[in-house]
């Protein structure tokens, strides 16, 4: 099979870290080949940072009331929840935070040690509501693949609540297959990504860390077959085409058309 020469781009960047990608050409039916392997590996397959435990002063379990705190305990889980973070690398780090007086608390309170990096800093935490407030936290973040309970071994350490993690850098991924042409072929398919992230990671190049754990399955399924590497077909016009124009050319001037 001949292989078309393609290109991959950022067609439009919506803002709130979501971007259009496409990728054309592609050969007929390989739009879709391709764009369902991506998506399931997008939405399954990449790995990322999330909250897996925390300690608050002062509550002992997720039911706790917090003294001079508007949100109650389960409340605050929820909002710890939506904070993103950032890993450079596969490690399990702890995450600081210690405020007080009446003030809004966000994201950007928290004390990230090297490695670790918040990635929507506004994000809403808690509300204090008088000067003597004071609310003090420690967090587990680690960095995973997919969705996981908490573990069952930690379920005794007093103090700690355990979390449910989601570790997936994706926030929404689809895709869609629209006709393109190149010169005369115009049966053609064109790949177009839609795809929103956490902000840990651009959507650019999510589909990238994507297409490089296809090929790892892909590499492992060849084994040592040898595959045949045609050449890429490039998106040029032939002699051929050029001759045929001017054929064509030259017939439209010998017809006496009115002008």
């Amino acid at each position: 099979m001949e292989i078309i020469e393609f290109s991959y781009n950022v067609e439009k960047d919506l803002g709130n870290n979501r971007q259009i990608v496409s990728v054309e050409p592609l050969a007929r039916g390989f739009g879709h080949t391709l764009g369902n392997a991506l998506r399931r590996a997008l939405l399954s397959g990449l790995s990322g940072a999330a909250i897996t435990k925390v300690k608050i002063e002062g509550a002992s379990h997720e039911f706790s009331s917090l003294k001079g705190v508007i949100e109650d305990t389960v409340g605050l889980i929820q909002n710890l929840k939506g904070v993103n973070f950032m890993m450079n690398q596969p490690k399990v780090m702890i995450v600081s935070l210690s405020v007080s007086g009446e003030r809004e608390v966000t994201a950007a309170d928290f004390r990230c040690p090297t490695g670790v990096e918040v990635v929507n800093k506004d994000h809403h935490i808690a509300t204090l509501t008088d000067k003597k407030s004071v609310l003090t936290m420690e967090i587990t973040v680690e960095y995973g693949t997919g969705y996981r309970l908490p573990l069952d071994d930690d379920k005794k350490t007093v103090g700690t609540i355990l979390l449910d993690a989601n570790f997936s850098p994706i926030i929404l991924g689809t895709y869609s297959v629209e006709n393109t042409r190149v010169g005369r072929q115009t049966d053609l398919d064109k790949l177009v990504f839609d795809v929103t992230t956490n902000g840990s990671v651009s959507s650019e190049e999510a589909i990238k860390r994507a297409s490089a754990i296809l090929v790892e399955y892909f590499a492992r399924l060849a084994g040592d077959a040898k595959v045949y590497a045609p050449k890429v077909k490039e998106n040029v016009i032939s002699q051929d085409d050029e001759a045929d124009n001017t054929d064509i050319s030259l017939y439209l001037e010998e017809l006496n058309l009115p002008t």
